[in-house]
């Protein structure tokens, strides 16, 4: 996923001519066998640009055809997309839990724009499969999901269960010389039957899940969302103390959810905590453009001077604000030039705006005062 610190360092690279590619791709057969022409083709079209402004493609591309030969570097089922950029060197990659439209630029710049669908704060949000053979952890937003950690227990259930080494914090006490809790221990302090017995070896389980999850998001304040059959969500919860637990969870075995599904069912879960950045900033935006004080503006123009003053907190773009869903084949003459126009005053404002540490949040247009195609939050 793609952080503003990611955009930020695309930004203040020196690089021209620089090249952004992005592509959709597929990470199962038979579609992977696209990844490859697509990406040849894109490569033909920097090569072309780059000839135009006098550039060597050879050596501009050099290490970015390396990287893509003999077929793109897709890992992991769940990326659906690449962007890739390059001033000569060896490339930056990004993976894509969502498929970008198929697209390079050549410029004095790398082009952004394209990742801003993409940008972690846009609902990001973290999900612990209650795995019992490999508890993992993710991160995911409105795109999809990507791995965090992978068994993020050092110790299955498998390899819990018949441990003698207990925790007398949990409750349990030797019944031997040794100090060691045997069998008889078991029974002793947890009950007869085995029954009671996977239960204490579940409540274990759920009880090192909390704590490695606690460690990984000990900085963390976004949503977290278990996932798991639901006698052992019950164990996790008694035992997590992340402030970010969700009230719901989705009470299935991670081992009956492919990729896609676990991505649905989580943020289904997670969907209004997610939202709730976002609604504030929105209405935030309506409550000052109301009262006209100047906290807000949807004037182009002077969000653009105020983002060059670093004065912008938040700002909200629609959508389709940067003129990217608009194809080049669907416009012409006037409408071609408007639309570049407009594309190139929003790069500049969110390049200003990232650069001065503000928050860029993509919108639906229907969400901004007065039909405006972006509004801007001032800090002062």
């Amino acid at each position: 996923m793609i952080s503003h610190d990611d955009i930020k360092t695309l930004i203040q690279a020196d690089a021209d001519p620089a090249v952004s590619l992005f592509l959709p791709v597929h990470a199962a057969l038979p579609e992977r066998q696209k990844n490859a022409i697509r990406i040849r083709n894109l490569m033909r079209e920097a090569e072309d640009r780059l000839r135009e402004r006098g550039a060597s493609p050879d050596t501009v591309l050099a290490a970015t055809r390396r990287a893509f030969e003999p077929e793109p570097p897709v890992e992991g089922r769940d990326t659906k997309g690449l962007a890739a950029f390059t001033a000569g060197g060896e490339p930056t990659i990004f993976a894509l839990q969502g498929a970008p439209r198929e697209h390079v630029a050549v410029g004095d710049g790398f082009d952004i724009l394209p990742l801003l669908p993409f940008l972690e704060g846009q609902g990001r949000y973290f999900v612990i499969t209650l795995d019992r053979a490999a508890p993992t952890l993710y991160r995911g937003n409105r795109v999809g999901l990507e791995t965090v950690a992978e068994e993020v227990m050092e110790r299955s259930l498998d390899a819990i269960r018949g441990s003698t080494e207990l925790p007398t914090a949990l409750g349990f006490h030797s019944t031997g010389p040794s100090g060691r809790a045997g069998a008889s221990g078991y029974r002793h302090a947890h009950g007869e039957s085995p029954e009671d017995y996977e239960q204490t070896e579940l409540d274990l389980f759920a009880h090192g899940i909390a704590r490695a999850v606690e460690r990984h998001l000990k900085s963390e304040t976004a949503p977290l969302v278990p996932v798991g059959e639901p006698n052992l969500l019950g164990m996790f919860r008694t035992h997590c103390r992340y402030a970010g637990l969700t009230d719901s969870a989705v009470a299935k075995s991670p081992a009956g959810l492919d990729g896609a599904g676990l991505f649905r069912a989580t943020l289904a879960v997670a969907d209004e905590a997610l939202a709730e950045p976002v609604r504030n900033a929105v209405a935030r935006a309506a409550e000052g453009h109301h009262r006209g004080d100047g906290t807000v503006s949807v004037a182009p123009t002077e969000i653009a001077d105020a983002a060059e003053q670093g004065r912008i907190g938040t700002l909200l773009l629609a959508r389709d604000a940067t003129g990217f869903a608009l194809r080049a084949t669907e416009a012409d003459g006037d409408e071609e030039n408007e639309a570049a126009e407009r594309r190139s005053l929003c790069d500049r404002i969110v390049r200003a705006t990232i650069r001065h540490g503000g928050e860029v949040m993509p919108v639906g247009p229907e969400d901004l005062p007065a039909s405006a195609r972006m509004a801007a939050l001032f800090r002062f």
